[in-house]
């Protein structure tokens, strides 16, 4: 018997044993199971997740059916439209940061004019007091 065989032998006596089976289970209901072999219960009694995705457009058999060379124009197509809607989103970001700038400046102006009112309020009531 060789050593990987040994090794499986061995772990396979402490798994099956019922010491082992009743501290998996008291583990799994208090919640302290290794978060690894809760992962692994999950996926013997569920299933494994699929670990890939694939994706349809619905356009596959017409995309499929073309050229290269009308590939190719599709693509160009594509592209002109992403960069026009890009141009289309900087153009509002652009639009958006100067009418950030013009609020912001016109509180700045609004709260000069509040500090000047008020400091002409204090200089009036300090010329009268004095």
């Amino acid at each position: 018997m060789g050593y990987r065989s040994e090794a499986q032998a061995f772990a396979r006596r402490i798994v099956a044993g019922e010491k082992y089976f009743e501290s998996l289970k008291s583990r799994a209901e208090s919640g302290t199971l290794a978060p690894a072999v809760e992962t692994l219960l999950l996926h013997y009694a569920y299933g494994k997740p699929v670990e890939h995705v694939s994706l349809s457009t619905g356009h596959e058999a017409e995309l499929g059916s073309m050229t290269v060379e009308q590939l190719a124009s599709r693509a160009a197509d594509l592209h002109q439209l992403l960069m026009s809607r890009h141009a289309e989103d900087l153009h509002r970001a652009e639009e958006a940061r100067k009418m950030r700038e013009a609020e912001a400046a016109a509180r700045d102006v609004q709260k000069r004019q509040a500090e000047q009112e008020a400091q002409s309020v204090f200089s009036a009531v300090d010329r009268k007091v004095h």
